[in-house]
């Protein structure tokens, strides 16, 4: 690995962002961790442990079995020789932060496909579990948060600074640069950050974009280019391209970050597309007049059965499963 030895508390902190980044891994994580973890990186440094934690696990990645070697070596000599006492304790402290890195790497890095780019571009695929969420760390600080099943391409390096969300939702706090504006591709669309916080929900039946802070600029084939500011949502309809800008409570679109899902005189027929985007058994309804009932509340992030367990305490639906769906019906 590159760069210069980290001090003392620098090795501290990315031995904390290690154990974040596995703890939340976990899929039982609570709340309270997502909070705590979000109190955590409003530090700087703190941001750039965990950033710095990301590329050591991109060249630990590369370079893992020079690094086995090495410490394997490392281990024999030490067998045959006696160590100071302050060596041996750095020594420890080292392999104490690589074991840390290593473990990051495999928690954080899911699925990463190393491709060949130009000299200093790296090209990454990001591919977060079906029942788990996966924090990335981009280079200059920025972050992004994938649902469940999200895939995201990251593309950085030189002047680039571009990601393509393939798959699912994603939250991103991007760090603002005029002069290399962060660019996420979504299909035909795409999402330039013009200094925010914003939240992308890819589908097959629209692209909806939702801003916290800062503001962002749509584009895409079909529509004119769109700014869309903070607590506004915009929604684009697919395949007709019908785009609606609203304004919204932004907190609501990034509750998912920390397991919820919140809805505001919502239609069942929605709630249930977005139910079948994380439960493993498909939710159906039986006929129209169900879907056509609404839903204000609040709803925990869990299994299908869950979750139908959930909505059915306040709305007047019976249940009737079988291994392959849940049917929701008039009661």
């Amino acid at each position: 690995m590159s760069g210069e030895t980290p001090g003392h508390e620098e090795m501290e902190r990315r031995e904390v962002a290690a154990a974040w980044l596995v703890r939340l891994q976990d899929a039982s994580a609570p709340e309270s961790d997502w909070l705590a973890f979000e109190a955590w990186l409003v530090d700087p440094l703190n941001k750039a442990a965990l950033a710095a934690i990301e590329t050591a696990s991109a060249e630990i990645e590369d370079n893992a079995a020079a690094i086995l070697a090495a410490l394997d070596d490392a281990a024999k000599a030490g067998s045959r020789r006696t160590t100071p006492a302050r060596q041996r304790q750095s020594s420890a402290r080292r392999a104490g932060w690589i074991m840390a890195t290593l473990a990051a790497a495999a928690a954080v890095a899911f699925v990463v496909v190393p491709t060949l780019q130009a000299p200093g571009i790296q090209e990454r695929v990001y591919v977060a579990p079906a029942d788990q969420r996966l924090a990335v760390a981009f280079p200059d600080g920025s972050s992004a948060l994938l649902n469940q099943g999200a895939s995201l391409r990251l593309k950085w390096g030189g002047t680039e600074r571009q990601a393509a969300l393939e798959k699912g939702e994603a939250s991103f706090k991007i760090r603002h640069d005029a002069s290399h504006p962060f660019r996420v591709s979504v299909g035909q669309e795409s999402v330039v950050d013009l200094g925010t916080e914003f939240n992308i929900l890819n589908t097959p039946d629209a692209l909806v974009v939702t801003v916290r802070e800062g503001s962002v600029r749509v584009s895409g084939k079909g529509f004119a280019p769109v700014e869309v500011g903070a607590a506004a949502q915009l929604k684009i309809e697919r395949p007709a391209l019908r785009a609606s800008m609203t304004q919204v409570n932004a907190a609501e679109a990034f509750a998912w970050e920390e397991g919820r899902l919140i809805y505001q005189n919502v239609r069942l027929s929605e709630i249930v597309r977005d139910l079948n985007r994380y439960g493993a058994v498909r939710i159906r309804i039986a006929d129209a007049s169900v879907g056509e009932l609404r839903f204000s509340g609040v709803l925990v992030i869990d299994t299908s059965e869950k979750m139908v367990s959930q909505v059915k305490a306040f709305l007047p639906v019976d249940v009737d499963q079988t291994k392959e769906e849940i049917v929701l019906r008039a009661r």
